[in-house]
């Protein structure tokens, strides 16, 4: 059954526990599972919880992070499925070296312990394997997992038996880390009582939660999906990114507007300014008949009514949020169209928090990455080279410039080198007849163009009026390309084209899977990268005009 529900926003949860939940004290196997289901269920009750107690919004969903080591990490992924709660695992090393691997006290896994690990990552709710660390040494490597696992976090969860000191890499370090930095925290411990019976309860400590919600202008968005479960990932693009282009195109419009109105508005006061000038010097110049008076009245009550115009008009642009509406909205609708064209390439969207985007759009960046490894978790990867034909097809060499980005990139800069160069060619003009202009007053002035007395003086306020209107012109042509971009689209759709043009044979020419995805991430950074750069020169330069003197 199909429901239409609001657009769902990840919370993610950190997770580390200990390898020996019950300390010293010796445990039989029949405690031991009874004590681990005990445990099972207390994570279970937390995981369903957590969102409310982290007073999280109604639409959102858990993905858990951990690694799968032995003990908690166990109990917290069992924890994870029952719950229906996805999951991604974060190694410090290779999975094979990583079930292989012996510390102080011999293997980390014993082989049924590593027959049950491997059974849990072929659990549905396991969306990704991650390798996060490249350290040398065993110690360094478990520290950057539990780094790795905090820092893509909003929320901690630590597990561990009473009265342990935590070690170098361990889940005491990442306790104290998460409390450190202030993330939300809930320290769950377990003891065991002198009549053998098992003590679990936690401790919560507060924090900046920085889950938060998606992007004020597409939170109230909705999306059909089936009762009980999470949207595709194309599902999701497909709400955020219509909508959003749409609003892209009238903000766009809207501001083209506004810039049309202040540049012609002047244009237009200066040449009834000019008129009035003429007008005023011819009456002097001759008899004086009714009507002068009034014509230059008019035209300086016009001058006047248009300059308010074009005033009003430059406020509003800059004091509403019209522009920074029109850069947000072309900018959720280029993530999505992006995250889309992965199709079904299970691949960690790395890219997408490696661009200088805004904190407010990082629950968004989350979601589509988590959406995006659980649409694609089961998608064939054997396959590889017809996923990179149809990438390299519908992404880039497709003949229609809204799906083909080498067609759009050529079609744009095509379009605005000619924008461009009609800007130029106007201002060029204008400025050239603005100096003949002026050359020919200098001649009527010294009479070396002669006219009888009242020819000339006309003849020079008509030159004068001229000198003025025509570099006003050319002004409005370099402020019109200026408030267009045009010179800097230019440059930056040649530079976007050059590089999918040299990274379309890359890819056609790409051996490994391996090879593919880091091609796809560096493609979608590019053609992303050049609407963030905008986005990003589009705050700059607003922030400031809405700074309170």
């Amino acid at each position: 059954m199909k429901n239409e529900v609001t657009l769902p926003c990840v919370l993610q949860i950190g997770f580390a526990g200990a390898r020996n939940l019950y300390g010293p004290k010796s445990v039989t196997e029949q405690q031991r599972a009874c004590f681990d289901l005990q445990i099972e269920d207390y994570l279970v009750d937390v995981l369903r919880t957590f969102p409310s107690t982290l007073k999280a919004p109604a639409n959102t969903f858990i993905c858990g992070i951990s690694q799968i080591a032995v003990g908690a990490d166990t109990l917290f992924t069992k924890a994870c499925s029952r719950a229906r709660v996805l999951q991604c695992i974060f190694l410090p090393q290779p999975l094979d070296v990583y079930l292989s691997a012996e510390g102080s006290h011999g293997p980390d896994f014993s082989q049924h312990e590593r027959d049950e690990a491997e059974k849990l990552l072929a659990s549905k709710h396991i969306i990704h394997e991650r390798i996060v660390s490249r350290a040398r040494t065993r110690a360094e490597r478990f520290q950057e997992c539990n780094a790795e696992i905090l820092r893509a976090s909003d929320a901690v969860i630590c597990l561990v038996y009473d009265n342990t000191d935590g070690k170098a890499g361990g889940t005491g370090e990442l306790l104290a880390s998460a409390k450190k930095r202030g993330r939300p925290t809930l320290e769950i411990r377990v003891a065991i009582t002198p009549d053998q019976q098992l003590k679990i309860w936690s401790v919560r400590h507060d924090g900046a939660f920085l889950g938060g919600t998606l992007p004020k202008s597409i939170s109230a968005l909705t999306v059909s999906r089936d009762s009980d479960s999470l949207p595709t990932v194309a599902q999701f693009c497909s709400a955020v990114k219509d909508p959003s282009s749409k609003n892209a195109k009238r903000f766009s419009n809207l501001f083209s507007i506004a810039a049309v109105i202040i540049i012609s508005t002047h244009i237009i006061a200066t040449l009834c300014a000019t008129i009035a000038s003429i007008a005023d010097v011819a009456s002097k110049e001759r008899v004086h008949f009714a009507g002068d008076e009034l014509l230059v009245s008019r035209m300086l009550m016009a001058e006047c009514a248009l300059l308010i115009v074009g005033f009003a008009t430059h406020l509003w642009i800059h004091k509403s949020p019209i522009k920074e509406k029109w850069a947000l909205s072309r900018l959720l609708a280029e993530i999505n169209r992006s995250v889309r064209s992965l199709g079904d390439l299970h691949i960690q969207l790395s890219y997408l928090f490696s661009l200088r985007l805004s904190a407010e759009l990082r629950p968004l960046l989350k979601t589509l990455n988590i959406l995006h490894l659980e649409s694609t978790r089961s998608c064939a990867l054997d396959n590889w080279s017809q996923l990179r034909d149809e990438y390299v097809h519908n992404r880039l060499e497709h003949p229609d410039p809204r799906k083909g980005q080498i067609k759009y990139y050529t079609n744009r800069c095509e379009a605005e080198s000619k924008r461009l160069h009609f800007a130029d060619s106007a201002f060029l003009f204008f400025s050239m007849l603005a100096i003949v202009a002026t050359i020919a007053k200098v001649c009527v002035l010294l009479h070396v163009i002669k006219f009888d007395p009242s020819a000339s003086a006309i003849w020079a306020t008509v030159l004068e009026g001229a000198a003025i209107l025509l570099p006003t012109l050319a002004v409005g042509a370099v402020s019109w390309a200026a408030a267009k971009e045009y010179n800097a689209r230019v440059r930056s759709f040649h530079a976007v084209l050059t590089f999918l043009t040299s990274q379309t044979e890359s890819l056609k020419n790409a051996t490994s899977l391996s090879e593919f995805q880091r091609l796809v991430d560096e493609t979608e950074s590019m053609l992303l990268g050049e609407t963030v750069e905008w986005y990003s020169r589009t705050q700059v330069l607003e922030a400031p005009l809405r700074m309170k003197v």
